[in-house]
């Protein structure tokens, strides 16, 4: 066999450590060992408190979810110039 696929039991947006032995007669040999992060697709649903809105500036926040670090907006399909925030900036635009 040249290829394996092995289910990861930690949930996603984590770092795991993989040992893969070799087997031969029974005797298990030298392991090769990976390190890396389990698949983050999820995003937390970001709390509208988490949006600071005063006049002509908007503030994001440090969100209750991690998972949020930038955000653009659209209003009717166009990007609104300006409106790109990052966690814990303030943008102004008109």
């Amino acid at each position: 066999m040249t290829s394996a696929t092995i289910p990861l039991p930690v949930e996603e947006g984590y770092e795991y450590d993989l040992k893969i032995y070799a087997v031969r007669d029974g005797e298990k040999g030298e392991p090769i060992c990976y390190r890396g992060w389990s698949n983050d697709s999820y995003s937390e649903p970001i709390a509208k408190e988490d949006i600071r809105v005063s006049g002509t500036s908007v503030r994001l926040v440090d969100p209750d979810s991690v998972d949020w670090y930038k955000m653009s907006v659209e209003f009717n399909g166009q990007a609104v110039r300006g409106a790109n925030f990052t966690r814990g900036g303030v943008a102004r635009f008109t």
